[in-house]
């Protein structure tokens, strides 16, 4: 008996707003058809909209727009039979796989990346290691980790 396991394959979205067609075309086509194909993950990336939004106010309102981003998820056809969906910061793990790799990395390999270059720029101190935290994310869903939306 043969058993075919599916490979794994995450991607995330920011919740900072309400989705729109731009959503649709860029990301959330490919995924409906990507959760029949692959074991996948789902990233509610709150964390990471702590880059470019930290002002009070969007601060306030990461939970509502988490709530809103399931919601609209399960309605355009995300199904969670298919799927599993989580928030960032509700996982442990990638806290602590990050904070390894941020002692095993150096700031001069980081600042060699031409993506890191320019985010680093405007980003707070936190924006400068997403390479690491990406690393962390798909460390933790062992498999594909394809260029994320939001």
């Amino acid at each position: 008996m043969t058993s075919t396991k599916k490979t794994r394959l995450l991607t995330g979205t920011r919740p900072t707003g309400k989705l729109h067609l731009g959503h649709y075309i860029g990301t959330y086509k490919n995924r409906l058809q990507l959760q029949d194909q692959y074991e996948c993950f789902f990233l509610i990336a709150d964390l990471h909209v702590l880059t470019t939004r930290s002002t009070r106010e969007d601060v306030r309102e990461i939970p509502q727009n988490i709530r809103d981003l399931v919601l609209d998820e399960l309605a355009l056809g995300i199904d969670p039979e298919k799927s599993t969906t989580y928030v960032q910061s509700a996982v442990k793990e990638i806290y602590q796989l990050n904070l390894i790799f941020e002692m095993l990395v150096t700031v001069s390999r980081l600042s060699r990346l031409p993506s890191i270059k320019e985010m680093a720029r405007n980003a707070p101190y936190g924006g400068g290691n997403h390479p690491l935290w990406a690393a962390g994310l798909s460390g933790a869903a062992g498999g594909r980790y394809p260029a994320a939306a939001g």
